[in-house]
């Protein structure tokens, strides 16, 4: 009976998307509020625009985090080293629905059971927002979806 027991499965294995499991780390790391207006992340998107690892190498690190906080837009989207086994600096473009966007830097670490955690955030106007958004690939924009919004 007991051997039944361990041959049953535990249930079906979910399998997410890359895409699913970012919107659920962003959604995590702003605790599902939107930084700007201050309402639940439902009609926001968001997209991934540069990405660094962040380890020992602390002079890429500062010109990954200049490039950012400078509005380098062009200079911040050279940047796109990752390595799954080390932390990574993420910079993303969360736009609000009245469509201003955000920038915001996430660390995304490497550690199980550390979590995404939001380490700057700046609230660009529109010339900022007009400008960044250029820099975009349309197609790449990402909602939260329901397994983020479900939390």
């Amino acid at each position: 009976m007991i051997s039944d027991w361990f041959r049953k499965p535990i249930g079906e294995a979910k399998s997410r998307q890359p895409e699913e499991a970012q919107a659920e780390a962003i959604f995590r790391a702003l605790s599902g509020i939107c930084p700007m207006c201050g309402e639940a992340l439902r009609g926001h998107s968001y997209q991934l625009f540069a990405i660094t690892v962040a380890d020992e190498s602390t002079e890429i690190l500062v010109e990954f985090i200049q490039s950012a906080r400078g509005h380098s837009w062009e200079t911040l989207s050279h940047f796109q080293t990752f390595d799954p086994m080390k932390n990574a600096l993420e910079a993303f473009a969360l736009g609000c629905p009245d469509t201003i966007l955000a920038l915001l830097l996430v660390r995304d670490p490497f550690e199980l059971y550390d979590t995404s955690s939001v380490e700057y955030f700046e609230a660009l106007n529109q010339k900022e927002s007009a400008t960044w958004r250029c820099l975009f690939a349309t197609n790449n924009w990402r909602g939260f979806g329901t397994a983020a919004l479900a939390g």
